[in-house]
Parts: structure tokens; C-alpha cells; sequence
């Protein structure tokens, strides 16, 4: 028997949904941030801010099915450039 994912698509997700995407989201990159800064990595402020920024009005974007799009987009891209610039400069 296989097991079925209750995973949606974020533009398939309600208001409701998106708002707790987007909190795990805000915490993960004021997470980041500081791991971030600790290490001196330059982006650290981006993140923080985004965090803030998503973790202030979260309710708002998560209304607005493109903005919050386009935040989460913003967010996974600052993340991806944190992990790619960060295990670059290990090796």
C-alpha cells in the first residue's frame, strides 16, 4: 500500500496555509542569519531582514498569493546562496 502526501503546491495552498509556510520560513532564515554572522558571511543581514520582515507581517503576505510567492522565492534563494557560498569555501 502506498503512502499518500498531503504536500500541496504553495499556489494551491489557502491563506491559512501559506501564513504557517510562511513563519517556518521567517524562522529558518533569522536561524541562518545568525549562524550566518557568525561565520561572517556578508548575506547575513538579508536574511535577518527578510525574517523580520516576513515574521512581521506574515498574515499580510500570506493574503496575497503572488507576493507571497514571490517572498518564498526571495527566502529560497538567499538560503540556496548561503548553502552554495558556505560549502564553496570548505573545500
Amino acid at each position: 500500500m502506498a503512502l499518500t502526501s498531503n504536500r500541496k503546491v504553495f499556489s494551491q495552498m489557502n491563506a491559512s496555509e501559506r501564513d504557517v509556510v510562511l513563519q517556518e520560513l521567517s524562522k529558518t532564515l533569522r536561524y541562518r542569519a545568525l549562524a550566518s554572522r557568525a561565520v561572517a558571511y556578508e548575506r547575513w543581514k538579508d536574511m535577518d531582514q527578510l525574517g523580520e520582515r516576513i515574521e512581521r507581517d506574515h498574515a499580510a503576505i500570506a493574503g496575497d498569493l503572488e507576493g507571497a510567492a514571490a517572498t518564498v522565492l526571495e527566502a529560497v534563494r538567499l538560503l540556496s546562496d548561503v548553502d552554495r557560498d558556505l560549502s564553496a569555501t570548505r573545500h
